[in-house]
């Protein structure tokens, strides 16, 4: 099969996905790496990060697929952590893909440093991390301090101010 441009060939192919989805409906589970033949006896428990419902898999002969069975339901929440201040700057590695957009280096530069310093929130970054270094330590332990577990309420407060975190305004 060509490309649109027609000039090069491009791989299609058909892959089949083993899912089940949670009861809230919010999140779904792939199982699709497990199934080189039943390799896999069990699996599990899995939580649903909205709700906590925990899914565990057994293998069937029989059906040639896993029976999926509720496990004890978790407590989904927040985990609160800080970043105390280092004597070191700490440099943070993130996977991203560079747009063909960007007509030059310049262009490209100018607007990186707008959406990483003003234009996005951290959390954008913090999610695709390759890498955390402070110095020439790539593994630092003990960077982040355990502040505390807070389950996910009915309230729209944030978990800072429900944990007693002061806010800066």
């Amino acid at each position: 099969m060509r490309n649109l441009s027609g000039s090069e060939e491009v791989r299609k192919y058909t892959e089949i996905c083993y899912k089940f989805e949670c009861d809230c409906g919010k999140s779904t589970h792939s199982y699709t790496h497990l199934m080189a033949g039943g390799s896999h006896p069990s699996f599990g428990p899995w939580w649903c990060d909205e709700c906590g419902q925990g899914y565990k898999g057994v293998w069937d002969k029989i059906a040639n697929d896993y029976t999926i069975t509720k496990a004890e339901k978790g407590i989904p929440g927040y985990l609160l952590l800080e970043i105390p201040p280092q004597k070191e700057s700490i440099f943070i590695a993130t996977k991203m893909l560079k747009q063909p957009m960007y007509d030059s280096p310049e262009n490209f530069e100018e607007s990186m440093h707008y959406y990483v310093e003003e234009g996005s929130c951290p959390s954008n970054f913090l999610s695709n991390t390759e890498d955390v270094r402070i110095g020439e330590n790539t593994d630092p332990h003990g960077l982040l301090k355990f502040i505390t577990f807070r389950p996910k309420g009915a309230s729209d407060e944030s978990p800072w101010i429900q944990a007693g975190i002061p806010q800066k305004t």
